[in-house]
């Protein structure tokens, strides 16, 4: 099997992202040119298209087009990976943006609208956080069989995953070749295994055809204003502080460097709680992209060896921030073996993985346990 990857603008096609935006706006009049972006004004929401990776494999290829929208309400962009499938590229990019039109912008816009089916209420540390779900949502089920209803087969477990944040984006898909299917949920671009796993359950227990099918579903959850706490640190300040939480902990050669140089991170912290996830997490973080195993999606704060309730990464906000932040650092840095060695070290899941691995067992066949950190009485989640 050949396989290549190509600039679409190298094919003979018109459809750059100017075209592409062009589509869009066809579909959707009230939109209003704005530089790269598209403009819903009476929505306060921008968005535009990008090219991802490109691939032949064989004599199809495989486009993936890019939807990044921006909204006063995100704490990031959202990203939205749309990849398609053709003979030609230029077949690929119009199904590619027929399924952006028909599925991932309605399903945004639908959040804008205010029509509310529903309400999930999240509890985070004692906190409660109400989240409405729109009336309108739209499945874009292809192939054979009826369409999955996801989000009724994964919604009560949802409430676990919520956190603070003013809104949460939930991708939800499956894809069936008879009774075989792949499921994946996605919150805020990044997949958990655990309610992927329920989607999958859900999914055998179904009827199907014996051809191909798949589903998907996209839903913006926006909070309640009435619930939304105003968080004390940015995106950004936690990136600039997973960069120094990375160069303090690389010296470190005994205990007296370790207490000064955790310590230095502890003060460079915005906030106190935000100290001691930076020393928590960012480890595990790194051992997790770098051995790339199938993690827990739990974390569990302690006091005193006292483990306090269960949290999900996606409801500590500033785990997704650190992921993000490590993700560069080893793509820009391209650190030494022996500086990853050193930043690894500091993982207890990587010393766990360490014995197993060493014993025999798989990557993919290892349990991996909730991560459990130390925290103090006056430790808050955000």
């Amino acid at each position: 099997m050949a396989s290549d990857t190509q600039n679409p603008m190298l094919f003979e096609s018109k459809l750059d992202e100017a075209a592409l935006l062009g589509m869009i706006r066809e579909a959707f009049p009230e939109t209003e040119p704005q530089d790269e972006w598209l403009l819903w004004k009476s929505h306060t929401l921008r968005l535009k298209i990008a090219f991802g990776e490109v691939r032949r494999i064989d004599k199809v290829f495989r486009v993936q087009l890019l939807m990044i929208a921006r909204h006063p309400w995100f704490d990031e962009d959202l990203v939205v990976s749309q990849p398609c499938f053709a003979p030609d590229p230029e077949q690929a990019i119009r199904s590619g943006i027929r399924d952006i039109i028909n599925g991932a912008i309605p399903s945004l816009l639908a959040a804008f609208e205010g029509d509310t089916a529903q309400e999930i209420t999240a509890d985070v540390a004692g906190n409660k956080h109400i989240f409405r779900v729109p009336k309108r949502r739209i499945n874009v089920h292809k192939g054979d069989g009826e369409p999955f209803d996801m989000f009724a087969a994964v919604e009560e477990l949802l409430p676990q995953y919520l956190g603070t944040k003013h809104c949460y984006w939930i991708e939800l898909s499956s894809a069936a070749f008879g009774d075989k299917p792949d499921c994946d949920v996605r919150i805020n671009g990044t997949a958990y295994p655990g309610i992927s796993a329920e989607l999958l359950r859900k999914a055998l227990g179904r009827k199907t055809g014996e051809g191909y099918s798949s589903d998907r579903e996209l839903i913006l959850l926006i909070q309640d204003p009435a619930t939304i706490r105003q968080c004390p640190f940015t995106k950004q300040q936690v990136g600039e502080l997973t960069a120094y939480t990375i160069r303090m902990l690389l010296p470190i050669k005994d205990k007296e460097s370790f207490e000064r140089q955790t310590a230095a991170v502890r003060e460079a912290a915005p906030t106190h709680s935000l100290g001691i996830e930076a020393l928590a997490f960012i480890p595990e973080i790194i051992a997790h992209q770098v051995i790339q195993y199938m993690d827990n999606d739990a974390l569990i704060p302690a006091v005193n060896k006292r483990e306090l309730p269960e949290l999900k990464k996606s409801q500590v906000r500033s785990y997704g921030y650190m992921e993000d932040a490590v993700f560069q650092y080893l793509c820009k840095a391209r650190p030494e073996k022996s500086s990853l060695q050193q930043l690894l070290s500091y993982s207890g899941k990587f010393r766990m993985l360490g014995d197993d691995i060493e014993a025999g067992t798989p990557i993919a066949n290892l349990r991996i346990p909730p991560l459990v950190y130390d925290v103090d009485e006056g430790y808050e989640v955000w």
